[in-house]
């Protein structure tokens, strides 16, 4: 791993689910790498393994699930050691001391994540004890007023005592990041942040997400479904479909020059300024298959309008386009493969 420019490298994982006598296929072969103060989106589809690929990072995934296959490398710093994360046990210490403290997550939905009979300063202060084990009471409320503070919440010494049901949307989750930046992780993970909220506090979430960046160095995965986001926000970019990564490179090259025909159609299906109002957006014919069928070929090859018959030979290898910017089809078999 090299820990010097990344924080989190994934290589060729896996993870499935039991349902009853089946078994889901969630992620397949998903190889990715977070850079140090970079923020990595994930984007595809409802149901292509982004949130799962997610869950796996911090072993949050329920009991009928389980990484079978390939590497989490994690390093909080250039100096630290690196954690091999898919060995660590689900309710094991190593894992615990890892979620919260060194690698935090925003989940999609405030209002369901946060506790509506205890008060706001009271929930962020549990993470913040959990990890500071020798932090007095007034310190700790002193450093959560004073996040309240930069993150926008006005009069943070009042909204400290209050309760979720006295808070906005957008306000409630400025209170999920200031739970999960209180103990100033290196790695924050925000599962769809702004899917609940309307356009103009997605615009200020975002803003606060980019700050925190900057001020803190903190690197960031944003998983989300919706390419203007990531337009707004990332410096580069994994496009995931059926469990694997069919495209990836930085947000230029993914916008100016994309090559796998899913991204391509996930592009075209986005509104741009100027376009004319009569216009239809695009929309990609069919619907994702059974996460339950084990395939032997390219997942996209039914709904892909350059589909030919080397999608049904085999999964396409991964080809480089340019440096850094890989692609899992067959229509670039000419570029460079890809080891």
């Amino acid at each position: 791993m090299d820990v010097k420019n990344n924080i989190l490298e994934i290589e060729h994982l896996q993870t499935q689910f039991r349902v009853g006598r089946k078994k889901v296929y969630a992620v397949n072969d998903v190889s990715l790498t977070v850079k140090r103060g970079h923020t990595l989106g994930i984007v595809g589809e409802s149901g292509c393994g982004k949130s799962v690929t997610a869950h796996s990072i911090l072993q949050l995934l329920p009991q009928n699930g389980a990484i079978t296959g390939g590497s989490i490398l994690f390093a909080p710093d250039a100096d630290s050691p690196v954690m091999e994360l898919q060995k660590m046990k689900r309710t094991g210490k190593e894992i615990r001391a890892v979620r919260g403290q060194k690698i935090a997550m925003i989940f999609q939905d405030p209002l369901s994540s946060l506790n509506p009979v205890y008060t706001i300063g009271y929930q962020i202060m549990e993470n913040l004890k959990l990890h500071e084990k020798g932090i007095s009471k007034e310190e700790a409320k002193a450093r959560i007023i004073d996040l309240l503070g930069k993150l926008g919440i006005p009069e943070p010494a009042q909204r400290y005592n209050e309760y979720p049901h006295q808070f906005s949307g957008g306000m409630k989750q400025r209170v999920m990041i200031a739970i999960a930046m209180i103990c100033n992780p290196g790695l924050l993970i925000a599962d769809e942040p702004t899917t609940a909220l309307d356009v103009t506090i997605q615009a200020q979430i975002l803003r606060l997400m980019k700050q925190l960046k900057e001020d803190f160095g903190t690197s960031i995965i944003l998983i989300t479904h919706n390419m203007g986001i990531v337009a707004e926000a990332c410096d580069e970019v994994a496009v995931m479909y059926m469990g694997r990564v069919v495209e990836s490179g930085t947000k230029r090259q993914i916008f100016a020059n994309p090559q796998h025909p899913y991204t391509c159609a996930l592009l075209r299906s986005v509104p741009v300024p100027g376009m004319p109002e009569d216009k239809e957006l695009d929309s990609i014919p069919g619907s994702t298959p059974d996460a339950s069928i084990r395939f032997d070929h390219c997942e996209f090859q039914p709904r892909c309008e350059h589909a030919c018959g080397r999608c049904m030979d085999g999964f396409p290898p991964v080809y480089e386009c340019e440096p850094g910017h890989m692609v899992r089809c067959f229509v670039k078999e000419g570029a460079r493969q890809h080891d």
